[in-house]
Formats: C-alpha cells, sequence, structure tokens
C-alpha cells in the first residue's frame, strides 16, 4: 500500500521493518541473499520514490523525514536497507538530469520501484 506524505510514509516503513525486515534479518545476515520480496515490498510500497519528485511518481521527502525512514529500515534489516538504499542515488542523478528522453524514460519507473538502480 502505497501512502505518500511524510509521516504517513514513516509508518509504512515502520510496518515493512517489523512486519517483513526484522523477522528476516537473520536469515538474510546468514545467507548473504536479500530475498527479492524484500524489494518488491518496499517498491510495493512506494519507498523507492523517497527521493524522487512527485510529478514523477515519487515522494519528495524532506532530509529529516528520508532519514527517519532509512533508520526505520535499516533496523529492521541492515542488508536490505543498504542494498535499497543504493537507488536513491540513481533516482536523485536521473532526477537532476538536463535530458529531457531520459527522466520521462527512466524517472517514473525508477521512483515506482519497477526499474532499479543503484550508484556507488
Amino acid at each position: 500500500m502505497t501512502v505518500p506524505g511524510g509521516e504517513a510514509t514513516l509508518l509504512v516503513a515502520q510496518e515493512l521493518a517489523d512486519r517483513v525486515l526484522a523477522p528476516a534479518a537473520m536469515e538474510v545476515e546468514a545467507s548473504g541473499r536479500i530475498p527479492s520480496s524484500h524489494l518488491d515490498q518496499l517498491a510495493a510500497a512506494g519507498l523507492y520514490g523517497m527521493a524522487g519528485p512527485v510529478d514523477h511518481g515519487g515522494l519528495d521527502l524532506d532530509l529529516g523525514t528520508a532519514c527517519r525512514v532509512i533508520e526505520v529500515l535499516a533496523a529492521g534489516c541492515l542488508s536490505t536497507a543498504f542494498v535499497w538504499l543504493q537507488h536513491h542515488s540513481a533516482v536523485r542523478a536521473v532526477s537532476a538530469s538536463t535530458d529531457a528522453g531520459l527522466r520521462a524514460a527512466w524517472l517514473r519507473p525508477m521512483c515506482a520501484g519497477q526499474r532499479r538502480a543503484g550508484l556507488a
């Protein structure tokens, strides 16, 4: 369920951390593999759009709220949060691009978590 807005997004993140991430965290660490279902549920909740512009389906969260969301998810499962967090650098890079074609082709699917990326 996607819920836009800062406090609502934080509540959604907390629910996912409690229900999905934390119960599986030890198994994720032991196996060294993040279940794709974790990332799929983060996408379904709209959390891949955390740093994206609203006009492309993103949440455009302020820095304080974004940090709180990251903290909540990392407390649930640090490995899952780390992989998910890499995506937001790519979203910000595409958002800042002056290439309108790049933005049109990639930004909305990236904010929805349909296309996932990462930058190091």
